[in-house]
């Protein structure tokens, strides 16, 4: 009974030979072999070393959850790389998907490949950040897309451009005001040129006289009833 048992019983994978064994190896992709040879001791000892998997072996072997990165050839989940490395034409299976890279990579310090550029954009969850184009450091950057500063330097751009605005708003009152001056003694010189003026020392200014009219002096009040 326990003959027959024995002999119905399915044939152990440990049983076949080693040629048909290789045989069936040969048609797994690396990242597979490497898992297969960490399962037991047997396989350990009868499937050979793998090397390390390529980029391409990596890109074959990508899923909606684990991406490869060009940067340290690692299947990394997409929780690691920034929003725009997983979209459009970066996606799994996308054209530009062999340029992908990692935050971690990304963020190495520059020169070099494969990280991001100076005032070059990512986001971290929802967080934006930045290689700034001025300090050169990575920080938070500000919401405007189009700004290449970190917060920080930003934030003293605009103080400097408020304070440079300033500045020229005083420049120009102080230039109108010069202005309005040379105006004033340009009508001065006319007025006493044009013989109206008894000298050169008159304080009468000819542009009070386009107020006269608005401004009621008195001088229509009737003499008789003011000395009653």
């Amino acid at each position: 009974m326990a003959s027959r048992e024995s002999t119905s019983r399915a044939p152990s994978i440990f049983a076949i030979s080693t040629e048909l064994f290789h045989g069936i190896t040969s048609n797994l992709n690396v990242l597979d072999i490497h898992s297969l040879r960490l399962t037991c001791h047997h396989f350990h000892a009868v499937i050979p070393p793998v090397p390390p998997p390529t980029h391409s072996d990596l890109l074959n072997a990508e899923t909606i959850h684990f991406l490869a990165c060009v940067g340290c050839k690692r299947l990394r989940r997409s929780a690691k790389f920034s929003t725009k490395m997983v979209k459009k034409h970066k996606r799994p299976g996308g054209r530009q998907a062999r340029s992908r890279f990692c935050i971690e990579c990304g963020r190495r310090p520059l020169p070099g490949t494969h990280r991001y550029m100076l005032g070059q954009r990512w986001e971290e969850g929802v967080v934006p950040y930045v290689r700034c184009i001025r300090c050169t450091e990575i920080d938070i950057a500000p919401d405007d897309k189009i700004v290449k500063l970190c917060l920080s330097c930003h934030q003293q751009n605009l103080e400097r451009k408020r304070a440079a605005e300033e500045q020229d708003r005083l420049w120009k009152e102080v230039n109108d005001q010069k202005q309005r001056r040379l105006l004033r003694e340009e009508r001065r010189r006319n007025w006493i040129h044009s013989g109206r003026a008894q000298s050169e020392f008159s304080s009468h200014d000819p542009a009070s006289e386009q107020y006269s009219e608005s401004i009621d002096w008195g001088f229509g009040i009737d003499m008789n009833s003011a000395h009653s």
